[in-house]
């Protein structure tokens, strides 16, 4: 067992199943990201189309379940990745707990071989080259569970009611706000003192919400 002054969370889609917190699974919610990495493809494209959030922004945030293709193209190693498909599966009760309380491991991909086919789909109507790039090197679609939060702002601060224990996901633009709001929540660690409040951040808004739906209708 590893002993500690103190921990930071940051465990992404597992984040709810690691707090003992009352319902965190509502409040700490995960979907389903599919990417498709490519190798370095000829003719390179001439632009970078950068994932756009678009309509994976509107059901993280009314609580939608299904599957929605948001397609980009974006610099990844020697090569591109091509995203993303998003598979929500939002539940108000989780199936197989007695109290509807209790965190369950993070189920599997909904549907990964539809979420697959879109995605691919996808890529052959944005750029028919690179889709024939991805089926000469024969590229694998990759399913990885992400964390979001409801209301579109992360969880970077103190755990609600647990001592030395800190908070760091639900990133809607990981790649924008992550390297910006570590550094902020190093410093607010060893000053022992909290994020600005006006960065909206604080994880106890969760606990402010209590008794109310997350995703409103």
């Amino acid at each position: 067992m590893l002993e500690a002054d103190g921990v930071v969370l940051a465990t992404g889609a597992a984040m709810a199943s690691l707090l003992p917190l009352p319902e965190a699974w509502r409040w700490f919610p995960h979907s389903w990201a599919s990417v498709l990495p490519l190798e370095q493809p000829q003719p390179w494209p001439e632009v970078i189309l950068q994932p756009l959030l678009g309509r994976r922004e509107q059901m993280e945030r009314q609580g939608q379940a299904g599957l929605v293709v948001d397609p980009g193209l974006a610099p990844w190693g020697g090569g591109v990745v091509f995203g993303q498909a998003t598979s929500f599966q939002h539940q108000r009760r989780l199936v197989g707990s007695l109290d509807g309380t209790t965190a369950l491991p993070l189920p599997g991909p909904w549907q990964p071989s539809v979420a697959a086919a879109r995605l691919r789909h996808a890529l052959a109507e944005l750029a028919p080259g690179l889709a024939g790039a991805a089926q000469w090197q024969d590229a694998a679609v990759c399913h990885c569970p992400v964390s979001f939060s409801p209301d579109g702002r992360p969880w970077v601060g103190g755990c609600p009611g647990i001592q030395n224990l800190w908070l760091f996901g639900g990133f809607r633009g990981a790649f924008a706000l992550a390297p910006v709001l570590a550094p902020l929540l190093a410093d607010a660690i060893v000053h022992n003192s909290p994020l600005a409040a006006e960065l909206g951040v604080d994880p106890a808004r969760v606990l402010e919400n209590k008794g109310h739906d997350p995703w409103p209708t």
